[in-house]
């Protein structure tokens, strides 16, 4: 599919695809039981692009619109492949009417750019064939019924039709006095889980994952491709992990999203690192295109609507183009149906503040099948750390877990991490809207102090914390950085400097534990196995994998009451935990085995309490409860859920010795993100 690595589409069928698209044989943008032609006025964008292409091929210097567009090209195609669709497009024009485009294109000659002031002039009379598209809609968030759905019958019937629709979303009951100089809208949207409404026509249960990006106007960009998830027929529902982040960041006017959902046939591991590279390019192009749209005159301010229906326009030929042309580069995966939407800054104020903000999204792909995405948005103030402890009883006394309170202070993302050090509790958490800082905090006489910024720690993923004794004694923080293992360590008054464990090495988040005076780093690394290193005083081994497993997510590290390291992970599909126990002896690992404990969405946490080695988890359904499960004399507990606590990721569980007249043994002490 690439211009380099593992090529599932060959240049010659691209080609031919394109000729098909050009000359009428297949409607631009139509996949699965799709048929309907769009109308020309939102083939215009794709249209700039391709005839940039030909332009670059001749010679000729692009406009700033042509270069954006054709920019769109280069993850997907080498520049020689760029030129020859340029040629294909140029010698399809010459030969017959391309009745896809709209005239404002078709008639221009080939040494005529087209540019984004003729985009801008050109917008008013594209903007009536484009607005009757029943695949475009415009929602009003203070305009609908409650519980009215955001999609309406006629949306969804257009959307199966095209194969592809836009969503622009407003409040327009919540639109700030455009005289005041409010901050940026701090929000974070996450994809929560799916349900089918109906199965493809295809032989067997689908098998799916969902593409994603997502930009605003204040330069905060984000893009992920999802596991599979196998097995969905029609009434299914499936959780999808916890940490699917569409967007996290900051928005001032708008976020624009992309989300495709895909039907799994034959993706090679290179076809979903192109896919990654596609979602980045599309997260770049929605924030060119908002940014020169303010540039030339759009953005009024929102009550005249002036802004919102040429953004509506412009995001309709987006979404069109981004459809053709992956009609040309996918490999033999389905497309089900995409979706681009729009969402202002009212819409995402009144969305994220609601606390049961749960917004489903259609994905009707006609004959490729009908499924319903499931997200939610958060703002910062409804992000705070909670937390919740437990005595630790001896076998058979009476414990109960206290309610689930908020930090007095601190937003985060993500999974936080805990430890005991010098008889003190520490926490740090991943920041909030998308700025990549840890954060640190400690418990002092039963409080958590203010947050502060762990100095030159940057990560997108959630951190581990561990104490360790004897040589390099100290509180350890890891961190994924690039996909390299970073460390830094707090002394009792101050952070270390950053110091690089291992390049290119780990997936998602590493996992610290201690043993003796060993320190021990656990990682998901390439291919989803499963590494560990040890620091024995003062330098690091190198990274060697597990006997056996893979996992989908970070592992989980935890002591017994022996002091033996044990790490915890979820399946490689994410169906069950697996329990793992450190050799002090070899040193190894044992294999891994697996827990009568049900499946988690998210990363497991493990700590010991008095009874033995405790094992809590994030549910794997739309209930988001903890649960959790205590392991004595080798026998599992049953699984009992938290009585209060709810978590949107994995909860950080550690033992506490801090002892009262209720806690004699001290406490198993939990933070999580509610």
């Amino acid at each position: 599919m690439s211009a380099s690595g593992d090529v599932t589409v060959t240049q010659a069928e691209r080609i031919k695809r394109l000729r098909a698209q050009l000359q009428g044989l297949k409607p631009l943008g139509t996949f699965g039981g799709a048929k309907v032609a769009p109308a020309a006025a939102t083939g215009l964008l794709y249209g700039v692009m391709l005839r940039g292409a030909a332009r670059m091929a001749d010679g000729r210097e692009l406009t700033d619109l042509e270069t954006q567009m054709v920019k769109f090209l280069r993850p997907l195609a080498s520049e020689e492949e760029i030129r020859e669709l340029g040629r294909v497009f140029a010698d399809e024009q010459s030969s017959h009417a391309l009745g896809m485009f709209p005239d404002v294109l078709t008639s221009r000659g080939m040494e005529q750019g087209y540019a984004f002031e003729d985009l801008v002039k050109d917008l008013p009379a594209l903007r009536a064939d484009v607005a009757a598209q029943p695949n475009l809609s415009l929602v009003d968030l203070d305009r609908l019924d409650e519980g009215a759905p955001l999609d309406s019958p006629e949306f969804i019937e257009g959307m199966s039709a095209y194969g592809h629709g836009v969503t622009v979303v407003t409040a327009s009951d919540h639109h700030p006095d455009a005289r005041a100089t409010a901050k940026p809208e701090q929000v974070l949207v996450e994809l929560k889980a799916y349900s089918c409404q109906r199965e493809s026509n295809e032989l067997g249960d689908d098998e799916l994952y969902w593409a994603h990006s997502a930009s605003s106007d204040k330069a905060g960009k984000q893009s992920g491709v999802t596991r599979e998830y196998g097995d969905v027929a029609t009434g299914d529902y499936r959780a999808l992990d916890a940490g699917t982040v569409l967007f996290n960041g900051q928005v001032d006017k708008f976020l624009t999203a992309h989300i495709i959902c895909w039907e799994a046939d034959h993706s090679s591991s290179q076809w979903r690192d192109d896919m990654h590279d596609t979602m980045r390019k599309i997260s770049d192009i929605l924030f060119e295109m908002a940014d020169k749209l303010a540039q030339y005159g759009g953005h009024f301010p929102v009550p005249e609507y002036h802004d919102l229906i040429d953004y509506f326009e412009i995001v309709g030929m987006i979404a069109l183009a981004i459809a053709a042309l992956l009609e040309l580069f996918r490999n033999h995966d389905d497309e089900v149906a995409a979706r681009t939407f729009v969402f202002d800054r009212a819409a995402l104020g009144k969305w994220a503040n609601d606390l049961n903000a749960i917004a489903n999204f259609e994905f009707d792909g006609g004959s490729e099948g009908h499924f319903t995405l499931i997200a939610k948005a958060t703002s910062s103030i409804n992000a705070r750390p909670r937390a919740t402890s437990m005595p630790r009883v001896l076998p058979g006394g009476q414990h109960t877990w206290s309610p689930d309170v908020p930090f007095p202070s601190g937003t985060m993302s993500g999974t936080p991490a805990l430890a005991e050090y010098y008889d003190k509790l520490y926490c740090v958490v991943p920041g909030f809207a998308g700025s990549g800082s840890l954060w640190w905090s400690t418990l002092e006489n039963g409080a958590w102090r203010p947050f502060a910024q762990i100095p030159g720690a940057v990560t997108s993923d959630s951190p581990s914390l561990t104490a360790q004794s004897g040589p390099g004694a100290g509180l350890w923080c890891a961190y994924n950085r690039r996909n390299a293992v970073v460390v830094t360590r707090f002394s009792g008054s101050s952070w270390s400097g950053q110091e690089t464990v291992a390049e290119n090495i780990v997936l998602g988040s590493p996992a610290l534990s201690t043993y003796g005076q060993r320190l021990i780093c656990v990682v998901r690394g390439p291919e989803n196995k499963l590494y560990w290193n040890e620091r024995d005083y003062d330098r690091w081994g190198t990274f060697k994998p597990f006997a056996s497993g893979t996992t989908c997510d970070s592992p989980a590290l935890g002591q017994d009451g022996s002091g033996v390291p044990h790490c915890v992970v979820r399946g490689s599909n994410g169906k069950g935990l697996y329990l793992s126990k450190y050799i002090s002896s070899t040193p190894s690992w044992s294999s891994f085995q697996g827990l009568p404990l049900g499946s988690a969405s998210a990363r497991p946490a493990l700590a010991h309490s008095a009874e033995g080695l405790v094992c809590m988890f994030r549910a794997d359904d739309l209930s988001e409860e903890l649960r959790y499960a205590t392991l004595r004399d080798n026998t599992w507990s049953p699984v009992t859920k938290h009585p209060t606590a709810t978590s949107a990721d994995g909860p950080a569980l550690v033992k506490y010795s801090d002892t009262t007249p209720e806690a004699p043994y001290g406490y198993l002490y939990c933070v999580h993100r509610g």
